[in-house]
């Protein structure tokens, strides 16, 4: 089953002096950014990564448990785009 809020991630990686940035985003509501530091091969492919860093946007009521939820795609968005040759929805800096 396809899950509709994956298309409403988007990743952007980007070259920060001699590491490789890849940040997660997520355009719908509430907005969050998770960041990774890329593992990578022999031959400079990304092969995984770690979470790094979660940035979301201040909230009154909390909403923890959407924010987990949210979070947990981002990492399989992240997991699934890497493994593509073409990966959709990824923009490169």
């Amino acid at each position: 089953m396809k899950n509709p809020s994956l298309s409403r991630f988007i990743m952007v990686s980007h070259q920060d002096g001699e590491r490789v940035v890849i940040r997660v985003h997520y355009v719908g509501k509430p907005r969050i950014m998770v960041e990774f530091t890329p593992r990578m091969d022999g031959e400079g492919n990304v092969t995984g990564g770690t979470l790094k860093r979660i940035c979301r946007e201040n909230c009154w009521d909390g909403n923890a448990h959407r924010v987990n939820r949210l979070v947990s795609q981002a990492e399989s968005f992240f997991l699934r785009s890497i493994g593509e040759e073409q990966p959709t929805h990824r923009l490169k800096l």
